[in-house]
């Protein structure tokens, strides 16, 4: 949270954010606007919530109620990370900023921390019975489900670069 404020000062964007923007908007096409809003879809609520509650499901199902138990502790983590930057970080979205309007502000980034954690956890879920030569396409899968999503929410002009960055 720091970084980003000492990034953010007098409420103007710092260079890279201005850099980045400028970068996605030049690429906007309605094929790409299509592509980019399903490929954040994993990064919503509304897809990681159910998500995450079939996890914990499949898991209490299987009678592995300590892993339950840690589930239930990322999810927790994750969300007061979230939710925690997201009333401490308060910066403009792009979107808004460009337009004039810099009242309306947030943390943009929050749903890809939350995003991280779940899909993160998710990988280390699969990967705890595998030998740890094989771990490395579960995580490969996550780490690039992650990183579509945050390019995907910056392609939509969501979020900052800094704010992914944090």
């Amino acid at each position: 949270g720091l970084f980003l404020r000492i990034l953010w000062l007098d409420n103007v964007p710092a260079r890279i954010d201005f850099v980045a923007h400028q970068a996605f908007a030049n690429f906007h096409t309605p094929w790409l606007d299509t592509l980019a809003v399903i490929l954040a879809l994993p990064g919503e609520w509304q897809v990681y919530l159910p998500v995450s509650l079939v996890i914990y499901l499949g898991l209490l199902v299987k009678h592995h109620r300590r892993a339950a138990n840690h589930w239930i502790a990322a999810l927790a983590f994750g969300a007061t990370l979230a939710f925690g930057l997201q009333f401490w970080v308060q910066v403009p979205h792009p979107s808004r900023f460009f337009d004039g309007i810099t009242s309306v502000r947030d943390f943009g980034a929050s749903h890809i921390v939350f995003t991280s954690i779940v899909y993160a956890y998710i990988a280390a879920l699969m990967t705890t019975q595998r030998h740890f030569l094989w771990r490395w396409p579960y995580y490969s899968i996550a780490g690039s489900l992650i990183v579509l999503v945050a390019l995907a929410q910056l392609y939509l002009e969501r979020t900052w670069l800094s704010s992914v960055l944090l």
